[in-house]
């Protein structure tokens, strides 16, 4: 949810950097899957239905001309700070 929040907030294309504690957020954007995920109708390989689906396709629908049109790199962190 913090991922989509934060890149609705942005209101012109501009380079982004956004850290997630979360492999499965990262991965769908760094390896594509957002956008199999869309051509495949939301499922997976397996035929199973996307995790957070509902999250997923506001994201999609939110973001993608924005996405388009900025240097946005999604980056792993660990989620347990020392």
């Amino acid at each position: 949810m913090a991922a989509i929040v934060g890149l609705e907030a942005l209101t012109k294309p501009c380079e982004v950097e956004l850290y997630s504690d979360s492999k499965y957020v990262v991965d769908a954007i760094n390896q594509n899957w957002l956008e199999g995920w869309v051509v495949k109708n939301w499922k997976l390989n397996t035929k199973n239905p996307v995790k957070n689906i509902d999250l997923w396709k506001q994201f999609s629908c939110n973001n993608t001309m924005l996405m388009l049109t900025m240097d946005c790199q999604f980056k792993k962190i660990n989620s347990k700070l020392s």
